[in-house]
């Protein structure tokens, strides 16, 4: 059993890699916090599994949300690992997600961490196709290491790209400011197709005069909206247009759904 988060499918391209490996399975974790089904009983699973893209060096709010909230039952507890996806450093991310689970009872075996492109194009130009499908192989070459380290119930940290504790909360603390959604815009060729409302992970848009409209202060910021609009009509301030959308291209055929 594998939770994941993922908005332009990084995360959902490793979650979903491990889980065929090992004859497992994959949960999205917005669609359990919607259903409120969040108690689950790992006896006899193969193994327990989280993966999370990291976000401003920690846990994006809703994977947070999803962590506090779960409860896992088990007579022995299966292997369990935590896989960190990331851009630049994955910072606090691990000791974040140890730090909840462990106050649930629920012990981690092995950490790891992909590093893919960065899909925060605030920041990231994502328009060299050829460096990005570099990024992209060599991503894939690590996700096949990670199968086989968890396959072999390896145990231990593997995460080299961490960032002291507290300087990651430091730089952790303006994702609350990055996640205003005033920061999001919706340029004219908007075609009303509602695509963003109807998959956002929070529920933070809908659609008013065939146009999204944010109604909530805050949301995740996973930029699945920006990333998956087919006319690229959602900018966050004044870069991301130039800087170009992501899909990872494993799950270009997932575009129906959001995760």
């Amino acid at each position: 059993m594998i939770f994941y988060f993922s908005a332009t499918g990084n995360s959902k391209h490793v979650a979903r890699s491990i889980a065929d490996a090992n004859g497992d399975e994959i949960l999205y974790m917005p669609e359990l916090l919607d259903s409120g089904s969040m108690s689950f009983d790992v006896s006899g699973e193969k193994m327990l599994g989280f993966v999370s893209p990291t976000y401003y060096w920690g846990l994006p709010s809703v994977v947070k949300k999803f962590l506090e909230n779960i409860k896992i039952t088990f007579r022995e507890r299966p292997y369990t690992f935590f896989v960190a996806t990331y851009g630049t450093k994955n910072g606090c991310i691990s000791q974040s997600a140890e730090r909840i689970l462990s106050r649930k009872g629920i012990a981690i075996d092995a950490f790891y961490e992909v590093r893919m492109p960065d899909s925060w194009t605030p920041v990231f130009d994502l328009t060299d196709e050829t460096n990005v499908q570099r990024r992209v192989k060599v991503a894939d070459e690590k996700i096949e290491e990670v199968k086989t380290q968890i396959s072999s119930r390896t145990k231990g940290s593997f995460m080299s790209d961490c960032i002291p504790e507290f300087i990651s909360n430091m730089f952790h603390d303006m994702y609350d400011k990055a996640r205003l959604t005033e920061n999001l815009m919706v340029e004219d060729q908007c075609a009303g197709c509602g695509t963003c409302a109807g998959n956002c992970p929070v529920h933070a848009i809908m659609m008013e005069n065939g146009r999204p409209r944010w109604i909530l202060d805050r949301c995740v910021m996973c930029l699945g909206c920006l990333h998956r609009c087919p006319n690229f009509a959602i900018q966050y301030g004044g870069k991301t247009k130039d800087h170009g959308q992501y899909m990872n291209p494993h799950c270009i055929g997932d575009c129906a759904e959001y995760d």
